[in-house]
């Protein structure tokens, strides 16, 4: 696959059970930082890629060179949307959306069906809470708990478990 041929991302795309990671990252990218973000992290992941899994002499592509290419912009993304977890982001509509974080404190990822969603009033205005209930090896579900904005020492009640 040659980077310069990625398709267009458009979340309605992303609609099926298992989609392309590539495509995913760079929609969360548009979606958390619009096209400026998408082209850095293009360039970003492009450049990571080169130093990797650089094109042989005779400009062929290695086989890993996707993957190194494809986790660099997950990190890339990721570290964008771990700033703003629990923040409103603008969409093209005009309305908004609350970026969530992409996986529990255990590294599950959170995914639907996989994670509740929550509220807990605070006296500073409240805090956005994500509890993963991914099942464990043993059966039991995972437990673990994102809040945000994070708790300060005025809030009460409201620590993650």
């Amino acid at each position: 696959m040659s980077l310069e041929v990625l398709p267009t991302t458009r979340l309605e795309e992303l609609l099926v059970p298992d989609p392309d990671l590539t495509a995913v990252a760079l929609s969360d990218a548009a979606r958390l930082g619009g096209p400026e973000f998408v082209a850095e992290v293009r360039a970003d992941a492009t450049a990571v890629a080169d130093e990797l899994a650089p094109f042989t002499p005779d400009r062929r592509e290695p086989v890993h060179r996707e993957s190194a290419w494809a986790g660099a912009a997950w990190s890339l993304v990721d570290a964008a949307r771990a700033e703003l977890v629990g923040t409103a982001v603008p969409t093209p509509s005009g309305g908004a959306w609350t970026v969530t974080p992409a996986r529990c404190p255990v590294g599950h990822p959170h995914r639907a069906g996989r994670v509740l969603a929550g509220w807990r009033p605070c006296r500073c205005g409240g805090h956005h809470t994500w509890a993963c209930i991914e099942p464990g090896p043993d059966g039991r579900e995972c437990g673990a708990e994102t809040v945000a904005p994070e708790p300060g020492e005025d809030c009460r009640g409201v620590r993650a478990w």
